[in-house]
C-alpha cells in the first residue's frame, strides 16, 4: 500500500511558517488600529468635518483647488456626454428593432456591403 508523499522539509521552512503567522496577526492588528483611527474625528465636537461620508451621499469631497474644481467639472461633463451617447444608441436600437423585425420586413435585402454606411460608422465615432 502506498502512503502519501510529503515534500521534503527544508532548513528555512519553520522560519517561513513563523513569519506567515506573525504577518497575519500584524495585518489584523493594523486593521483594528486603522479602524479606530477613522473614528477619532467623531469624538471632537468643535472640529469641522469636511468631506466626511454621509448617508445617501454622492459626489466628490468639496474642491479646494482650481484643479479639483476642473476635475469635478470634467467628471460631470463626461457623465452628460456618455448619457447622451447611450440614449442615442438606445434610440437607434429601438428604431431598428421596430422597423426591421420579421413581421414588417419578411424578405430581407440580399446585399452584404454598403461602403457609405461602413465609412460613416467608422468616421462618426472618431468625430464624437
Amino acid at each position: 500500500m502506498q502512503g502519501r508523499v510529503y515534500p521534503a522539509k527544508h532548513p528555512g521552512d519553520d522560519m517561513m511558517d513563523f513569519v506567515r503567522m506573525i504577518g497575519g496577526e500584524a495585518a489584523g492588528f493594523t486593521a483594528i488600529l486603522a479602524g479606530t483611527a477613522t473614528l477619532a474625528q467623531d469624538g471632537i465636537n468643535d472640529l469641522e468635518r469636511v468631506g466626511k461620508p454621509v448617508p445617501n451621499g454622492i459626489n466628490f469631497q468639496p474642491a479646494v483647488t482650481e484643479v479639483a474644481r476642473d476635475i469635478h467639472f470634467l467628471d460631470n461633463m463626461l457623465l452628460v456626454i456618455i448619457t447622451a451617447i447611450s440614449l442615442f444608441v438606445m434610440a437607434l436600437l429601438a428604431w431598428v428593432i421596430l422597423k426591421f423585425n420579421r413581421e414588417k420586413n419578411p424578405e430581407p435585402a440580399t446585399f452584404t456591403h454598403n461602403s457609405t454606411i461602413e465609412v460613416t460608422w467608422t468616421v462618426v465615432p472618431i468625430l464624437i
